[in-house]
C-alpha cells in the first residue's frame, strides 16, 4: 500500500505539467480505484493470513483428532477385546449360573422341605407348650385349691386335736371319777359278799353283779327285800353321778329253753329297772336288755359255776355322747 501511494505521487508529479485537467481526474480516479483495490488487496492478504492460520489451527486439531482418533481405535479395540473377554466370562458365568441355581433350587426345595417339617415340629412344640401351660394353670389353680383345703384341713386338725385332747382330758378324769366310783360302791357295799353283790371296772365302766340269792327267788323275776334295799343303794350312787348312764342285763344259766332264759332275763332286768326308777333314777338314762344264757361268766357244768351266771348287772358308763356334745361345741 505504501509503494502504490509513492507511484501514483510520482504519475501526479510528472505529469502535472502536461496533463489536462480532465486527464488529472482520470488518473485520480484510477488512484483511488487502485487505492481501494490495494486495500481489497490488504484485507484479502489479512484474510488469508488469518486462514492460513485457522488452517494451520485446523491441521493441528485434526493431527490432534487423528492421534486421538488412534487412541481411540486402540482403546476401542481394547474394550473390544475386553468386551469378549468379559462376554466370554459372562458367558463361563452364566452356565456357571444356571448350575447353581439348579443346585440352588434343588437346595431350596430340600431347605423348604426341611423348614415346612421344622415349621411342624415348632407348631407341635408350641401346640404343646400351650397346653402345659393351661396344664400348669390349671396345677396351679388346683395346687392353690389343695393349699386352701390344706389350711383348711389343718385348722381343722388344729381344732380336732384341741377337742381330742379336752376330750382325752374328760376321758382321764371320768377314768378317774369311773375309780372313785368303784372304791366308793365297794366300800358302800361292803356289807354284801361277793357271792351276792360284786363291784369290778371294766374299760372304764363300772360293773356291779347281782346274784340270783340277792334279788330273787328261784325262777321268779320278783325282787325281795334285800334285793331292793340293794338297788335303792344303788339308784342314790347312781342320782349322785347324772353323767352317767345306766345299762340293766339280765343274765340265766342255760337249764330250760332259749325261750325261757330270754323271757326271764328280760323280765329280772325291766324288775331292776323298775326298782331303780322308784330309787329317782332318770328312766331316760336306763336301757333295759335281756341276754338269756349266752354270756355266763362261769361254766354251767356246775351249780356253783350256774349260781354265778344267774345273775342281773348293772352298768354305769360315762356318757361318751355328752362328751363329745361337750368338745364339740367348744
Amino acid at each position: 500500500m505504501r509503494y502504490v501511494n509513492l507511484f501514483f505521487l510520482l504519475a501526479i508529479l510528472f505529469t502535472t505539467a502536461c496533463v489536462s485537467t480532465s486527464r488529472f481526474e482520470e488518473m485520480r480516479g484510477a488512484k483511488d480505484y487502485w487505492e481501494s483495490e490495494a486495500d481489497q488487496a490488504d484485507s484479502l492478504r489479512r484474510e488469508l493470513t488469518k486462514l492460513e492460520e485457522d488452517i494451520r489451527q485446523t491441521n493441528k486439531q485434526l493431527e490432534e483428532a487423528y492421534h486421538d482418533q488412534e487412541l481411540l481405535e486402540s482403546a476401542n479395540m481394547n474394550l473390544s477385546r475386553n468386551y469378549q473377554d468379559i462376554l466370554e466370562r459372562y458367558e463361563e458365568l452364566v452356565g456357571q449360573d444356571t448350575k447353581i441355581y439348579e443346585n440352588f433350587s434343588l437346595e431350596r426345595q430340600t431347605l423348604s422341605e426341611d423348614l415346612a417339617a421344622e415349621r411342624a415340629i415348632l407348631d407341635q412344640r408350641e401346640r404343646e407348650l400351650r397346653d402345659l401351660e393351661y396344664a400348669l394353670q390349671q396345677r396351679e389353680a388346683q395346687l392353690n385349691t389343695v393349699n386352701s383345703s390344706v389350711d383348711n384341713i389343718q385348722n381343722q386338725l388344729q381344732v380336732r386335736d384341741r377337742r381330742i385332747n379336752e376330750l382325752m382330758s374328760l376321758l382321764e378324769r371320768q377314768g378317774q371319777d369311773m375309780e372313785t366310783l368303784q372304791t366308793r360302791m365297794r366300800s358302800d357295799f361292803q356289807d354284801f359278799s361277793s357271792d351276792e353283790l360284786n363291784v369290778t371296772n371294766q374299760n372304764g365302766r363300772v360293773r356291779l353283779a347281782l346274784s340270783e340269792r340277792l334279788l330273787f327267788g328261784k325262777a321268779s323275776d320278783k325282787i325281795n327285800s334285800n334285793g331292793r334295799s340293794a338297788i335303792r343303794q344303788i339308784a342314790q350312787a347312781i342320782n349322785t353321778n347324772p353323767d352317767l348312764i345306766v345299762w340293766v342285763e339280765g343274765h340265766t344259766d342255760s337249764d330250760g329253753t332259749a325261750a325261757y332264759n330270754w323271757d326271764l332275763s328280760t323280765r329280772r332286768a325291766t324288775a331292776v329297772v323298775k326298782e331303780l326308777i322308784v330309787g329317782g333314777v332318770n328312766p331316760a338314762r336306763i336301757t333295759a336288755s335281756g341276754k338269756g344264757a349266752y354270756h355266763p361268766i362261769a361254766s354251767n357244768g356246775t351249780e356253783q359255776g350256774k349260781a354265778q351266771n344267774r345273775r342281773v348287772e348293772i352298768i354305769l358308763s360315762p356318757n361318751e355322747g355328752a362328751i363329745w356334745d361337750t368338745v364339740g361345741n367348744r
